[in-house]
């Protein structure tokens, strides 16, 4: 299958909904490699610091409906319901879509209601630090990291090749796992040290 990154950089934009410690290195690394990042976050303080940082080049407003649109949510499970309804546009419109969720059941139910099986790759990047929040991002945060995959029912290879791709970018190694056997595993393994 033909590969999607990084070739046409030009041709790609990324979405990344929440800019906290994982979407803030997403788009630090990124952005580093030449991608075209915009993102959104509920707070403008945290925007505006990605901006300046040069992690991202905008918001929502800049998607050009010509090139392909990938969207990565970083956001907590509990928050994911609101982009949803909030954001369907875009997710309807994307070429690919995946989350950095912890926790996979809730996500697969909302894939289902919202009709994005073939498109929604469940992720869930193996990273992370005692510090949060855009300010303790980098743009090396996943490099010799896991990356887990979680492949649904419907899931097309292309969406599934492109974000072991993504992963493949921003440093990390990708590993299949079904969703409800890392539901189990990180429940009980979320307080542990990465």
């Amino acid at each position: 299958m033909k590969k999607i990154f990084p070739q046409n950089k030009k041709n790609i934009q990324f979405l990344v909904i929440g800019l906290g410690l994982i979407g803030g290195s997403i788009a630090k690394k990124l952005s580093k490699n030449n991608y075209e990042v915009l993102a959104i976050d509920k707070s403008k303080k945290v925007f505006e610091m990605a901006k300046k940082a040069k992690a991202i080049r905008g918001g929502q407003e800049k998607i050009d409906t010509k090139k392909k649109l990938f969207v990565i949510l970083a956001l907590p499970p509990k928050d994911l319901l609101k982009v949803f309804q909030e954001f369907s546009k875009f997710l309807d419109t994307s070429e690919f879509i995946t989350d950095c969720s912890s926790v996979k059941g809730d996500i697969n139910k909302l894939v289902k209601k919202y009709n994005l099986s073939s498109k929604f790759i469940l992720s869930h990047p193996i990273a992370g630090s005692e510090n949060s929040g855009f300010i303790n991002s980098k743009a090396n945060l996943f490099k010799d990291r896991i990356s887990t995959i979680s492949k649904l029912p419907g899931n097309s290879s292309r969406s599934l090749n492109a974000c072991k791709e993504l992963w493949d970018e921003l440093g990390a190694t990708s590993i299949v796992l079904d969703y409800k056997l890392h539901d189990k595993i990180f429940s009980l393994t979320s307080h542990l040290p990465h």
